[in-house]
């Protein structure tokens, strides 16, 4: 039977080592070293993107599918080939989205393209400092957020979770009216959230939240990522491993 020639990353360290061979094979002597590359140039950009710290070693040629649901890698691997449009990625906790979207993030840093990670949660308190920190105002906050070639907003789905009437609408206006700048400019949003566009649509307090995203994510831009829960499995390793 005669094996798979595959060629993969593996990071030690700040360095990229780029391996041909059969990657299954306890024998070493069956894969060679084709490329060394250092990692300083990409960790320096995502450093700048505010790619967090635990997803900076997210890329497709050092994916796990054991360590993720079916399908994931498909819809990562077909945005990263064509990145025109906004993408929305929902699904339960635990499903891999963030990482998906940080996969595409460090994929599209390294083709040179300008990126920024931003979660909801943070963006929004933020804002709120931005009433009180002396210095700052709430343009500067959102300005870099309207810019950006491409920005993941992650976990949406924090809008809901906030049952203050006044906080929630404050909110769901900052948010609406950054997706709508980005809209009008043509820049792709990547977003994650636990609830669907219809949850999102009954939950949010301005329901033209949802409706401006699939509007930016037009048709096939929807993806449900469903499966296990992988920080369960991840928790359960470290359990089984100790």
């Amino acid at each position: 039977m005669s094996s798979t020639i595959q060629i993969w990353e593996e990071i030690l360290g700040d360095q990229v080592f780029v391996f041909r061979g059969e990657r299954d094979s306890s024998d070493h002597s069956k894969r060679t070293i084709v490329e060394i590359r250092s990692r300083a140039p990409l960790l320096k950009r995502q450093v700048g993107a505010r790619i967090p710290p635990a997803y900076r070693e997210a890329l497709l040629t050092t994916w796990d599918d054991s360590r993720s649901n079916p399908g994931t890698k498909a819809i990562v691997h077909g945005y990263v080939a064509s990145p025109v449009n906004s993408i929305y990625l929902y699904g339960e906790v635990g499903r891999g989205k963030t990482f998906a979207a940080c996969t595409i993030s460090n994929e599209l840093l390294q083709r040179g393209k300008a990126v920024r990670f931003e979660t909801v949660s943070e963006l929004l308190l933020d804002l709120r400092d931005s009433f009180t920190a002396e210095g700052v105002s709430e343009k500067s906050v959102l300005q870099p957020l309207r810019d950006a070639q491409f920005l993941i907003l992650d976990e949406l789905g924090d809008l809901a979770r906030n049952r203050d009437r006044t906080a929630s609408a404050f909110s769901s206006s900052r948010i609406l009216t950054l997706l709508d700048s980005r809209w009008r400019t043509g820049k792709p949003t990547i977003l994650t959230s636990n609830l669907s566009l219809d949850e999102l649509e009954k939950w949010a307090d301005d329901p033209r939240i949802a409706s401006r995203i699939g509007g930016m994510c037009t048709v096939g831009g929807v993806f449900e990522i469903e499966g296990r829960d992988l920080r369960v499995d991840a928790v359960a390793e470290e359990v089984e491993a100790g």
